[in-house]
């Protein structure tokens, strides 16, 4: 069998590769660098399944990770045995929407659909304004330190402690990047006007911009002596107007949260569990913010069931339960072929397995 040759994009096999293709074991992992030809050898795998073993092509199904790498793969496969080739090639959340019926999927409006799910909280409840607010301050300590509640990004710290006071008692401000591209470099500046008209003026180098960094309490000082406005605005506005400047990133913050939660099989019980380890300090605003997370889980997918609708998490575990339950009744694959396995999560390989010991194909 070794001397055997195959053709596949245009190119012959070498060694590795024959030897990959034309091994019949139940289950087979081929582990290779990037740019070692994978993708050549899954093509040439089928090529082999059909050619020599008589493999009806509509019993073969290849599995890729995203849209994208789908409509490689097709385009790969039309290329090769040309169009009209019966394999089924598609994604892992596409196979598991077929198995639960077809489903609208929420990716495309996901974050829209978080987005107005938290608006709505924090806009009438006050707990969970301040909860909102706590979580946005975990994600300034981590992955947006130099975004202001504005939602623009100060990565002078003066300058972005007062645009913070400012956007917290209700006064827009304008920030001007710094330009030493000049002969005159200007440094970075944040200019505003109250409602009385009165204006003030920032600058990154300044003395003002200093202490304001040393001290956030600082700037709220300084705007009382402007004769600006210094009290903060309702709680529940602010988080509303916070979540609006930062766009996208708070729905996508908590979504990503919960996508993990899904894919890991961890509650957020389990994580609140693992908080009470933390001193006190922590603690408690942790707790605050894993509460506000487990209530726009529990709407999110209520609105979910009630719109008949399934995101790509819930696209696979659903459809493991429904073939976990003796529920499947699509087409009894001899074969599945999945490209880059090594991204695969833990979510996705349950699927995998729920199907194999309902069809027992080769994997």
């Amino acid at each position: 069998m070794s001397s055997k040759k195959l053709i596949v994009k245009g190119h012959e096999l070498d060694g590795q590769q024959l030897e990959a293709v034309i091994d019949r074991s139940h289950t087979q992992l081929v582990i290779a660098g990037a740019g070692t030809g994978k993708t050549t050898t899954l093509v040439g795998k089928v090529r082999y399944l059909v050619e020599s073993e008589g493999v009806d092509p509509s019993r073969i199904l290849i599995i890729s990770l995203t849209n994208n790498t789908v409509e490689d793969m097709k385009e790969t496969i039309k290329g090769e045995f040309g169009p009209g080739f019966a394999a089924d090639v598609m994604t892992i959340h596409a196979l598991g929407n077929r198995i639960v019926r077809m489903r609208s999927c929420v990716g495309p409006v996901k974050n829209k659909l978080l987005g107005s799910i938290i608006y709505d909280l924090v806009e009438t409840d006050r707990p969970r304004a301040r909860a909102l607010l706590s979580y946005v301050e975990g994600m300034r300590a981590t992955t947006a330190s130099d975004i202001s509640l504005n939602g623009i990004s100060i990565r002078n710290r003066g300058l972005r402690n007062i645009s913070d006071v400012l956007f917290e008692v209700g006064i827009r401000c304008e920030y001007t990047r710094a330009d030493y591209s000049g002969n005159q470099p200007t440094p970075a500046f944040i200019e505003a006007t109250d409602p009385k008209g009165r204006k003030l003026k920032v600058i990154a180098e300044s003395e003002n911009a200093k202490n304001f960094a040393k001290d956030p309490a600082k700037a709220r000082e300084y705007l009382g002596d402007m004769g600006f406005p210094t009290e903060t605005m309702n709680i529940n506005d602010l988080a509303a107007n916070v979540l609006e400047a930062w766009g996208n990133r708070i729905p996508e913050s908590i979504g990503s949260l919960i996508s993990r939660c899904k894919n890991t099989g961890i509650a957020i019980a389990d994580l609140k569990r693992a908080n009470m380890r933390n001193p006190v300090t922590v603690r408690v605003p942790i707790e605050e913010r894993l509460d506000l997370v487990d209530r726009v889980w529990d709407l999110y997918n209520m609105t979910c069931i009630q719109g008949n609708m399934a995101d790509y998490d819930d696209m696979v575990i659903q459809a493991t339960d429904v073939v976990r339950s003796g529920g499947y009744r699509g087409k009894r694959y001899e074969y599945v072929l999945v490209d880059e396995y090594q991204d695969v999560s833990r979510t996705l390989v349950g699927l995998l397995k729920a199907l194999r010991e309902a069809i027992g194909f080769d994997l």
